[in-house]
């Protein structure tokens, strides 16, 4: 007689269970899109930057002064590789170029790329009238080697030519750092020929006014008489 235990059947193993599935819409970490940083794009190109700076050199040397934020968009028209801006981000650029120019003159040494130092050449054209410095600047020092005079002051300029220093303070409003500098550079005889002629001009001016008033005072005098 067979024994009892080889007569029974051997259980089947358990099933396996299946793997357990993300939910729909769901995708594994693993295989997850990581989502990568913008690359940093430039809005003005490199040569826009030269580009409004020689505007800005050209209307300088020109007409004696930086052009109005209107006239620098006309200028620009079509010119630029930017083509998404207005007069107030124009200006803004601008006065972008301007911190960058002082950041790097007060460093005192070149540049070493070369973008950078032409827009140094550029700005010093722009802002404190480049070669007309320069020339000013050795014109005082042959005029000192001759005389033995150093150049003056703003303010002795100003209390010695008063009259003279007021057009030059609204000049140099317009173009700041230019006419202060060369002011105290002028020669003495010329300073106060320009002085004592500013100065008679405006005691014109003011009996002119004085005529005016006197007869506007003799007309309403006529017409009250009248009245009674």
């Amino acid at each position: 007689e067979e024994e009892e235990g080889e007569s029974e059947e051997e259980a089947p193993p358990p099933p396996k269970l299946a793997p357990k599935q993300a939910p729909e819409g769901r995708k594994p970490q693993a295989a997850a899109e990581t989502k990568k940083p913008a690359a940093f794009s430039r809005i003005w190109s490199t040569d826009d930057e030269v580009r409004i700076l020689e505007a800005l050199a050209a209307h300088q040397k020109q007409h004696g002064t930086l052009p109005q934020p209107d006239a620098l968009v006309d200028a620009l028209a079509g010119k630029l590789d930017n083509r998404a801006y207005g007069s107030k981000e124009l200006q803004g650029k601008v006065l972008a170029l301007r911190r960058r120019y002082l950041a790097l003159s007060k460093k005192g040494e070149l540049p070493s790329k070369e973008h950078d130092r032409r827009v140094l050449e550029l700005s010093k054209m722009v802002w404190e009238g480049g070669d007309m410095v320069t020339a000013a600047a050795a014109s005082a020092k042959s005029a000192k080697a001759a005389n033995g005079q150093e150049p003056k002051g703003f303010e002795e300029m100003c209390d010695l030519y008063p009259y003279l220093a007021e057009h030059v303070k609204e000049l140099d409003a317009a173009n700041p750092g230019i006419f202060k500098r060369q002011f105290g550079m002028m020669d003495e005889d010329k300073a106060r020929a320009m002085d004592e002629k500013i100065k008679r001009q405006r005691v014109a001016q003011m009996k002119v006014e004085l005529r005016r008033h006197d007869l506007v005072r003799e007309v309403t005098k006529a017409i009250i008489d009248l009245v009674d």
